[in-house]
């Protein structure tokens, strides 16, 4: 949603929203299931501000104000700033899980949410959340990247899982 020719503008909003923002996010190695309540408040302040930069010109006379970053972008930032921690926040995934806004306070709801899933998870297991990508054969990815793809996979491609594989996990071979 962003016009090429307002790149020098993106970046100043980007770089002054990284001056202010980055040494409150959490650190590089968190992990989404650790995260505490003052976390979470600094995480919905970045978001806030991130999503409420202005970062192109209208480029129209009859608009009346430059857009924003936006929501969808914002949690964009967020998972390539820290890929191991965020996760993806676009329209599909608002409105799949009966957000109406896309507010920090409701980023924050969502990963306090995703947080508590993979604890849930975890228990069912019998394994810590830290330990679920290798239990799940993705030892490569964190707990928050597995929540990401599932959310992309069965809210924004509205895959049935268990229609789709839930079957053939369960199916025995013919004889």
């Amino acid at each position: 949603h962003l016009r090429r020719e307002d790149h020098d503008l993106t970046s100043r909003a980007l770089g002054e929203w990284w001056a202010a923002f980055s040494p409150r996010l959490p650190s590089v190695t968190a992990e989404l299931t650790s995260l505490g309540e003052v976390d979470l408040l600094e995480v919905e302040r970045a978001y806030d501000a991130l999503a409420g930069a202005v970062a192109a010109h209208s480029g129209a006379p009859s608009r009346r104000a430059d857009p924003t970053l936006g929501d969808t972008a914002a949690s964009e930032v967020l998972v390539a700033v820290r890929p191991r921690l965020f996760v993806s926040w676009n329209q599909s995934v608002r409105d799949g899980l009966g957000w109406w806004g896309g507010s920090g306070a409701h980023y924050r709801e969502l990963l306090s949410a995703v947080a508590a899933s993979l604890a849930g998870l975890a228990d069912r297991l019998g394994t810590p959340a830290t330990a679920l990508p290798a239990r799940l054969g993705r030892p490569d990815m964190s707990p928050a990247q597995i929540a990401d793809a599932y959310l992309w996979v069965t809210v924004t491609r509205r895959l049935n899982v268990m229609k789709e594989f839930g079957r053939r996990a369960t199916t025995a071979p013919a004889d």
